[in-house]
């Protein structure tokens, strides 16, 4: 019929190859030269074929689609990662689907497990999100699909895990601020946590705080609550900065930037320009106040 829709072996014969290569080149299969596969997509789109996702995952089993499970996407930190997993499973023929669940352990978890798409269209987990961590059976509760779970930070992993050096990353960061000369290091993040309970934490706030409030005591700096700022964002870290420059007690660190004389006024005199520096649990900013 004249308006039926192109097939596999339509493709595979206006490029010259084999169905098999064609299916192959289309689904982005190593073993394909590039020419070949050049060939078989010009067809493709001369042709305006489209795979049939549904015939390919009967035949193979697999339908190439990789669940990504965030808690946001408008930050920083996370618009970067996705950018990163997209890209990388992209590069490996795959397809990301990524869902953000805004840091609920319920949304997590019902990302997971009651998905309407993850018992038939997900081949595997990639996970990020607050809610799903070592302490819940994640290969049971996923049926078994493949799973990395990206800052598990158990000591041993019950699941294949990548890990950040929260540690390492948190004790640099405040190092580097007491080597400019800071001496009053706020840190934004959650709640405080006792140096004593930090010896045993199996999560990277808690490795972070760790980290930072070692560079702290090897300094002789205090850590208690009254360096702890609630936030976990460099928005929070901002609102401090401009709320901290109001106060006569800064948390943070203060010094001035260079020797300035004092700009002289009818009425007063106007302070020099000062340095407030935040050290947040991921990031560390500088805003001159």
């Amino acid at each position: 019929m004249a308006n039926s829709k192109p097939t596999l072996r339509d493709v595979a014969a206006a490029a010259g190859v084999s169905p098999m290569t064609a299916s192959n080149a289309l689904h982005g299969k190593a073993g394909v030269k590039e020419s070949t596969r050049a060939k078989v997509l010009a067809a493709a789109e001369q042709l305006d074929y489209r795979i049939n996702l549904t015939a390919s995952m009967l035949k193979s089993g697999r339908s190439n689609i990789i669940h990504i499970i965030v808690n946001e996407f408008d930050s920083p930190f996370y618009s970067k990662l996705v950018q990163a997993l997209a890209t990388a499973t992209t590069e490996r023929g795959l397809t990301p689907f990524v869902e953000q669940t805004s840091y609920s352990p319920t949304a997590a978890e019902r990302a997971l497990t009651r998905n309407p798409f993850s018992d038939q269209l997900f081949d595997g987990e990639i996970i990020h999100a607050s809610g799903l961590g070592t302490n819940l059976p994640l290969a049971r509760m996923n049926a078994g699909r493949p799973l990395v779970l990206i800052d598990g930070c158990e000591e041993t992993p019950s699941v294949d895990t990548v890990n950040f050096p929260n540690e390492e990353g948190a004790r640099a960061a405040v190092q580097h601020l007491i080597e400019r000369g800071c001496r009053r290091i706020a840190i934004v993040g959650g709640e405080f946590v006792p140096r004593a309970t930090l010896a045993h934490v199996e999560h990277s706030y808690g490795l972070r705080l760790r980290g930072a409030s070692g560079a702290l005591l090897d300094a002789g700096l205090a850590y208690d609550e009254s360096i702890m700022f609630y936030g976990y964002n460099s928005d929070y870290g901002i609102k401090l900065v401009m709320r901290s420059a109001t106060r006569s007690s800064r948390p943070g660190a203060t010094r001035p930037r260079r020797p300035i004389r004092p700009a002289m006024t009818p009425n007063r005199r106007r302070p020099p320009m000062r340095r407030l520096t935040v050290c947040s649990a991921r990031t560390t900013m500088r805003r001159s106040v």
